[in-house]
Protein backbone atom coordinates (compact mmCIF):
# COMPACT_ATOMS: atom_id res chain seq x y z
CA UNK A 1 0.00 0.00 0.00
CA UNK A 2 2.31 2.86 -1.36
CA UNK A 3 -0.24 5.21 -0.88
CA UNK A 4 0.17 5.45 2.80
CA UNK A 5 2.39 6.05 5.53
CA UNK A 6 3.30 2.81 7.69
CA UNK A 7 3.65 3.31 11.31
CA UNK A 8 5.80 0.99 12.92
CA UNK A 9 6.25 -2.60 12.36
CA UNK A 10 3.81 -3.55 9.13
CA UNK A 11 3.69 -6.60 7.12
CA UNK A 12 1.78 -6.41 3.62
CA UNK A 13 0.74 -9.73 1.82
CA UNK A 14 -2.03 -9.74 -0.77
CA UNK A 15 -2.82 -6.05 -0.53
CA UNK A 16 -3.51 -6.37 3.38
CA UNK A 17 -1.52 -4.38 5.94
CA UNK A 18 -1.11 -6.60 8.65
CA UNK A 19 -0.33 -5.01 12.09
CA UNK A 20 1.17 -6.46 15.51
CA UNK A 21 2.63 -4.76 17.83
CA UNK A 22 1.68 -1.78 19.75
CA UNK A 23 1.06 1.18 17.61
CA UNK A 24 1.37 -0.18 14.32
CA UNK A 25 -1.13 1.55 11.45
CA UNK A 26 -1.14 3.50 8.38
CA UNK A 27 -1.79 7.38 7.89
CA UNK A 28 -2.69 9.14 5.07
CA UNK A 29 -4.38 12.60 3.51
CA UNK A 30 -7.75 11.66 1.84
CA UNK A 31 -9.21 14.25 -0.26
CA UNK A 32 -13.13 13.30 -1.77
CA UNK A 33 -16.29 12.41 -0.07
CA UNK A 34 -16.34 8.72 0.80
CA UNK A 35 -13.38 6.14 1.79
CA UNK A 36 -13.73 2.70 3.25
CA UNK A 37 -11.76 -0.39 3.49
CA UNK A 38 -12.07 -4.04 5.35
CA UNK A 39 -10.62 -5.29 8.27
CA UNK A 40 -9.22 -8.46 8.93
CA UNK A 41 -9.58 -10.76 11.99
CA UNK A 42 -6.43 -13.20 12.08
CA UNK A 43 -6.44 -17.72 12.25
CA UNK A 44 -8.03 -16.51 16.14
CA UNK A 45 -10.65 -14.59 15.54
CA UNK A 46 -13.17 -17.75 15.05
CA UNK A 47 -12.08 -19.08 18.76
CA UNK A 48 -14.77 -18.24 21.22
CA UNK A 49 -13.01 -19.62 24.49
CA UNK A 50 -13.23 -17.12 27.28
CA UNK A 51 -8.89 -16.34 26.78
CA UNK A 52 -9.96 -15.29 22.84
CA UNK A 53 -12.34 -13.39 23.64
CA UNK A 54 -10.30 -11.03 25.93
CA UNK A 55 -7.49 -11.12 23.81
CA UNK A 56 -9.23 -9.51 20.34
CA UNK A 57 -7.21 -6.94 18.52
CA UNK A 58 -8.22 -3.51 19.51
CA UNK A 59 -8.17 -0.72 16.80
CA UNK A 60 -8.51 2.80 16.37
CA UNK A 61 -9.30 5.63 13.98
CA UNK A 62 -8.34 8.89 14.23
CA UNK A 63 -9.73 11.88 11.38
CA UNK A 64 -7.56 15.40 11.77
CA UNK A 65 -5.81 13.53 15.28
CA UNK A 66 -9.51 13.28 16.79
CA UNK A 67 -10.49 9.45 17.66
CA UNK A 68 -13.88 8.83 15.52
CA UNK A 69 -13.71 4.84 15.76
CA UNK A 70 -12.70 2.53 18.42
CA UNK A 71 -13.57 -1.38 18.35
CA UNK A 72 -12.22 -5.00 18.89
CA UNK A 73 -12.36 -7.51 16.57
CA UNK A 74 -15.06 -9.90 16.71
CA UNK A 75 -15.66 -10.86 13.24
CA UNK A 76 -13.35 -12.58 10.51
CA UNK A 77 -13.64 -9.16 8.45
CA UNK A 78 -15.26 -5.81 8.92
CA UNK A 79 -16.94 -3.40 6.85
CA UNK A 80 -15.31 0.32 7.80
CA UNK A 81 -16.83 3.54 6.95
CA UNK A 82 -13.55 6.05 6.94
CA UNK A 83 -14.93 9.08 5.98
CA UNK A 84 -18.39 10.19 4.56
CA UNK A 85 -19.62 13.77 3.41
CA UNK A 86 -21.62 15.40 1.11
CA UNK A 87 -18.74 17.67 0.12
CA UNK A 88 -15.40 16.95 -0.60
CA UNK A 89 -13.11 17.02 2.02
CA UNK A 90 -9.40 17.12 2.60
CA UNK A 91 -8.90 15.18 6.01
CA UNK A 92 -5.65 13.34 7.86
CA UNK A 93 -6.76 9.57 8.64
CA UNK A 94 -5.06 7.25 10.97
CA UNK A 95 -5.93 3.83 11.63
CA UNK A 96 -4.03 2.28 14.61
CA UNK A 97 -3.79 -0.92 16.52
CA UNK A 98 -3.56 -0.15 20.19
CA UNK A 99 -3.61 -3.33 21.56
CA UNK A 100 -0.59 -5.65 21.73
CA UNK A 101 1.04 -8.24 19.34
CA UNK A 102 1.17 -11.03 21.28
CA UNK A 103 -2.55 -11.84 21.32
CA UNK A 104 -3.85 -11.29 18.19
CA UNK A 105 -2.94 -9.52 14.57
CA UNK A 106 -5.20 -7.34 12.23
CA UNK A 107 -5.09 -6.63 8.95
CA UNK A 108 -6.31 -3.13 6.74
CA UNK A 109 -7.36 -4.42 3.22
CA UNK A 110 -7.37 -1.90 0.35
CA UNK A 111 -8.60 1.68 0.76
CA UNK A 112 -11.60 2.51 -1.60
CA UNK A 113 -13.31 5.61 -2.49
CA UNK A 114 -14.77 7.53 -5.78
CA UNK A 115 -13.32 7.83 -9.11
CA UNK A 116 -12.29 11.60 -7.99
CA UNK A 117 -10.71 10.72 -4.40
CA UNK A 118 -7.14 11.45 -3.88
CA UNK A 119 -5.23 9.30 -1.52
CA UNK A 120 -1.70 9.88 -0.79
CA UNK A 121 0.79 9.23 2.51
CA UNK A 122 1.44 11.89 5.71
CA UNK A 123 5.00 13.20 5.12
CA UNK A 124 7.79 11.22 7.03
CA UNK A 125 9.00 13.26 10.33
CA UNK A 126 12.69 14.24 10.50
CA UNK A 127 12.87 12.28 13.81
CA UNK A 128 13.02 8.49 14.60
CA UNK A 129 12.20 6.84 18.20
CA UNK A 130 12.12 3.37 19.14
CA UNK A 131 11.02 2.05 22.62
CA UNK A 132 11.32 -1.40 23.31
CA UNK A 133 9.76 -2.39 26.50
CA UNK A 134 6.61 -3.92 28.30
CA UNK A 135 3.35 -4.03 29.54
CA UNK A 136 3.94 -0.29 30.21
CA UNK A 137 4.74 0.75 27.04
CA UNK A 138 1.41 -1.18 25.80
CA UNK A 139 -0.70 0.26 27.69
CA UNK A 140 -1.85 -2.41 29.37
CA UNK A 141 -5.49 -1.97 31.22
CA UNK A 142 -5.14 1.81 30.83
CA UNK A 143 -8.73 2.36 30.28
CA UNK A 144 -9.95 0.28 33.38
CA UNK A 145 -8.86 2.22 36.21
CA UNK A 146 -9.50 -0.73 38.76
CA UNK A 147 -6.33 -2.15 39.72
CA UNK A 148 -7.79 -5.61 41.10
CA UNK A 149 -9.01 -6.17 37.58
CA UNK A 150 -7.03 -8.68 35.05
CA UNK A 151 -5.91 -8.13 31.56
CA UNK A 152 -8.41 -7.72 28.23
CA UNK A 153 -7.17 -6.03 25.04
CA UNK A 154 -10.41 -3.89 24.89
CA UNK A 155 -8.72 -1.85 28.12
CA UNK A 156 -5.18 -1.65 26.68
CA UNK A 157 -4.44 1.63 24.42
CA UNK A 158 -0.93 2.25 23.49
CA UNK A 159 -1.53 5.75 22.54
CA UNK A 160 -2.38 6.54 26.12
CA UNK A 161 1.19 5.16 27.65
CA UNK A 162 4.63 7.35 27.95
CA UNK A 163 5.97 6.06 24.69
CA UNK A 164 3.50 6.88 22.52
CA UNK A 165 3.17 10.63 24.16
CA UNK A 166 6.89 11.33 24.56
CA UNK A 167 7.20 10.93 20.56
CA UNK A 168 3.96 13.10 19.91
CA UNK A 169 5.75 15.32 22.04
CA UNK A 170 9.52 15.02 20.15
CA UNK A 171 6.61 15.40 16.66
CA UNK A 172 8.86 11.86 15.70
CA UNK A 173 8.12 8.73 13.71
CA UNK A 174 8.01 6.00 15.79
CA UNK A 175 8.16 1.93 16.29
CA UNK A 176 7.00 0.51 19.69
CA UNK A 177 8.64 -3.71 19.99
CA UNK A 178 6.52 -4.48 23.54
CA UNK A 179 5.15 -7.16 25.14
CA UNK A 180 3.29 -7.78 28.31
CA UNK A 181 5.30 -9.84 30.87
CA UNK A 182 8.17 -9.63 28.69
CA UNK A 183 11.92 -9.11 30.13
CA UNK A 184 15.41 -9.85 29.41
CA UNK A 185 16.38 -12.80 31.38
CA UNK A 186 12.98 -13.72 32.65
CA UNK A 187 9.47 -12.78 31.88
CA UNK A 188 6.66 -12.62 34.77
CA UNK A 189 6.96 -15.62 36.75
CA UNK A 190 5.39 -16.23 40.19
CA UNK A 191 7.01 -19.78 40.42
CA UNK A 192 10.80 -20.23 41.44
CA UNK A 193 11.76 -20.58 37.72
CA UNK A 194 13.02 -18.44 35.00
CA UNK A 195 10.14 -17.87 32.33
CA UNK A 196 12.67 -17.62 29.49
CA UNK A 197 9.88 -17.96 26.79
CA UNK A 198 8.57 -14.59 27.87
CA UNK A 199 11.91 -12.79 27.43
CA UNK A 200 12.09 -9.83 24.15
CA UNK A 201 15.31 -10.37 22.52
CA UNK A 202 14.74 -13.45 21.20
CA UNK A 203 11.97 -11.68 19.12
CA UNK A 204 13.51 -8.21 18.81
CA UNK A 205 14.67 -9.16 14.93
CA UNK A 206 11.13 -10.03 14.20
CA UNK A 207 8.25 -8.37 12.46
CA UNK A 208 6.21 -9.40 15.68
CA UNK A 209 5.58 -12.35 18.02
CA UNK A 210 2.15 -13.56 18.49
CA UNK A 211 0.00 -16.60 19.01
CA UNK A 212 -2.22 -15.60 15.94
CA UNK A 213 -1.27 -15.75 12.37
CA UNK A 214 -2.53 -14.54 9.18
CA UNK A 215 -5.36 -16.50 7.93
CA UNK A 216 -2.88 -18.52 5.18
CA UNK A 217 -0.99 -19.56 8.41
CA UNK A 218 2.10 -17.15 7.93
CA UNK A 219 3.51 -16.19 11.26
CA UNK A 220 5.04 -12.86 11.43
CA UNK A 221 7.44 -14.70 13.74
CA UNK A 222 9.28 -16.02 10.93
CA UNK A 223 9.86 -12.87 9.24
CA UNK A 224 12.96 -10.84 9.85
CA UNK A 225 12.11 -7.02 10.19
CA UNK A 226 14.00 -4.40 7.96
CA UNK A 227 15.73 -2.09 10.00
CA UNK A 228 16.35 -0.32 7.12
CA UNK A 229 12.68 0.89 6.82
CA UNK A 230 13.02 2.76 9.87
CA UNK A 231 16.76 3.92 11.19
CA UNK A 232 16.19 5.01 14.66
CA UNK A 233 17.66 8.51 15.81
CA UNK A 234 17.21 7.19 19.64
CA UNK A 235 15.91 3.69 21.06
CA UNK A 236 14.68 3.38 24.42
CA UNK A 237 14.99 0.38 26.20
CA UNK A 238 12.63 0.22 29.61
CA UNK A 239 13.15 -3.29 30.84
CA UNK A 240 13.59 -5.32 33.71
CA UNK A 241 9.93 -4.95 36.11
CA UNK A 242 9.03 -8.81 34.63
CA UNK A 243 12.62 -10.00 35.68
CA UNK A 244 12.34 -8.70 38.92
CA UNK A 245 9.83 -11.31 39.77
CA UNK A 246 12.13 -13.71 38.78
CA UNK A 247 15.67 -11.94 40.49
CA UNK A 248 14.00 -10.49 43.57
CA UNK A 249 17.11 -10.34 46.02
CA UNK A 250 19.15 -13.04 44.54
CA UNK A 251 22.77 -11.11 43.49
CA UNK A 252 23.22 -14.39 41.15
CA UNK A 253 20.38 -13.32 39.32
CA UNK A 254 20.65 -10.12 39.13
CA UNK A 255 24.28 -10.17 37.68
CA UNK A 256 22.89 -13.05 34.89
CA UNK A 257 20.01 -10.53 34.30
CA UNK A 258 22.92 -7.41 34.13
CA UNK A 259 25.16 -9.92 31.79
CA UNK A 260 22.11 -10.59 29.03
CA UNK A 261 21.19 -6.85 29.24
CA UNK A 262 24.69 -6.16 28.06
CA UNK A 263 24.50 -8.49 24.96
CA UNK A 264 20.92 -7.03 24.42
CA UNK A 265 22.34 -3.77 23.92
CA UNK A 266 25.22 -5.21 21.63
CA UNK A 267 22.46 -6.53 19.36
CA UNK A 268 20.41 -3.19 19.58
CA UNK A 269 23.50 -1.25 18.91
CA UNK A 270 24.53 -3.61 15.76
CA UNK A 271 20.86 -3.14 14.15
CA UNK A 272 20.65 0.27 14.71
CA UNK A 273 24.09 1.83 14.19
CA UNK A 274 23.39 5.79 14.28
CA UNK A 275 21.61 5.48 16.91
CA UNK A 276 21.45 7.43 20.62
CA UNK A 277 20.47 4.83 23.07
CA UNK A 278 19.08 5.21 26.51
CA UNK A 279 18.28 2.81 29.15
CA UNK A 280 15.19 3.28 31.47
CA UNK A 281 13.99 1.71 34.46
CA UNK A 282 11.91 2.21 37.72
CA UNK A 283 8.38 3.16 36.56
CA UNK A 284 6.99 0.04 38.53
CA UNK A 285 10.04 -0.59 41.13
CA UNK A 286 13.50 -0.01 40.76
CA UNK A 287 15.40 -2.63 42.77
CA UNK A 288 16.95 -3.76 39.31
CA UNK A 289 18.18 -0.37 38.35
CA UNK A 290 21.99 -0.70 39.96
CA UNK A 291 22.21 -3.78 37.13
CA UNK A 292 20.79 -1.48 34.55
CA UNK A 293 23.75 0.68 35.65
CA UNK A 294 26.38 -2.10 35.35
CA UNK A 295 25.22 -3.38 31.84
CA UNK A 296 25.57 0.11 30.55
CA UNK A 297 28.78 0.18 32.33
CA UNK A 298 30.41 -3.44 31.19
CA UNK A 299 29.18 -2.34 27.72
CA UNK A 300 30.58 1.33 27.22
CA UNK A 301 33.84 -0.14 28.95
CA UNK A 302 33.80 -3.14 26.02
CA UNK A 303 33.09 -1.09 22.93
CA UNK A 304 34.31 2.72 23.70
CA UNK A 305 30.75 3.60 22.61
CA UNK A 306 29.78 7.11 23.67
CA UNK A 307 26.38 6.89 22.38
CA UNK A 308 24.86 5.11 25.25
CA UNK A 309 22.89 6.19 28.48
CA UNK A 310 21.00 4.82 31.36
CA UNK A 311 18.61 6.69 33.44
CA UNK A 312 16.25 6.40 36.27
CA UNK A 313 12.52 6.79 36.65
CA UNK A 314 10.80 8.16 39.21
CA UNK A 315 7.90 5.45 40.22
CA UNK A 316 4.67 5.40 39.90
CA UNK A 317 2.50 6.20 43.36
CA UNK A 318 -0.56 5.35 45.25
CA UNK A 319 -1.59 9.04 44.81
CA UNK A 320 -0.88 8.79 41.03
CA UNK A 321 -4.10 5.98 41.19
CA UNK A 322 -3.82 2.80 38.65
CA UNK A 323 -4.89 1.00 36.36
CA UNK A 324 -5.61 -2.96 36.04
CA UNK A 325 -3.46 -5.47 37.68
CA UNK A 326 -1.93 -2.69 39.38
CA UNK A 327 -0.45 -1.06 36.24
CA UNK A 328 0.45 2.54 36.31
CA UNK A 329 -2.31 5.32 35.87
CA UNK A 330 -2.64 8.02 32.60
CA UNK A 331 -1.01 10.49 35.57
CA UNK A 332 1.60 8.43 35.99
CA UNK A 333 1.89 8.17 32.22
CA UNK A 334 1.78 11.28 31.41
CA UNK A 335 4.97 12.22 34.02
CA UNK A 336 7.18 9.23 32.24
CA UNK A 337 6.33 10.87 28.70
CA UNK A 338 7.68 14.29 29.96
CA UNK A 339 10.61 12.56 31.64
CA UNK A 340 11.36 11.02 28.72
CA UNK A 341 11.12 13.68 26.55
CA UNK A 342 13.38 15.47 28.53
CA UNK A 343 16.78 12.73 28.55
CA UNK A 344 16.22 12.35 25.13
CA UNK A 345 15.91 16.34 24.36
CA UNK A 346 19.23 16.62 26.67
CA UNK A 347 21.26 13.25 24.99
CA UNK A 348 20.50 14.59 21.14
CA UNK A 349 20.65 18.02 21.68
CA UNK A 350 17.11 18.33 20.22
CA UNK A 351 15.34 21.34 21.19
CA UNK A 352 11.85 20.68 22.94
Amino acid sequence: MKSVKHLGRTWQKDGIVWLGLSGTGIEFIFHGKRLETMVWGDSLIKDTDEKALRHRARIAVEINGKRTQCFCMTEPKKHLILWDSAEETTVRVKIIKISEAAMSLVGIGPLKCEKEGIIEPTKEKAFHIEVIGDSITCGYGIDDPHAEHSFQTQTEDATKAYAYLAAQKLDADYSLVSYSGYGVLSGYTEENAANVRETLPQYYEKVAHSDGKLPDGTRLDDILWDFDRFKADVVVINLGTNDDSFCQDQVDRQLQYAELYTKFIKKVRTLNPIAEILCIYGLMGDRLYPFVEKAVEQYKEKTKDAHIHCADIQPHSDSDGYSADGHPSIISQKRLAEELFKKICKITNKKG
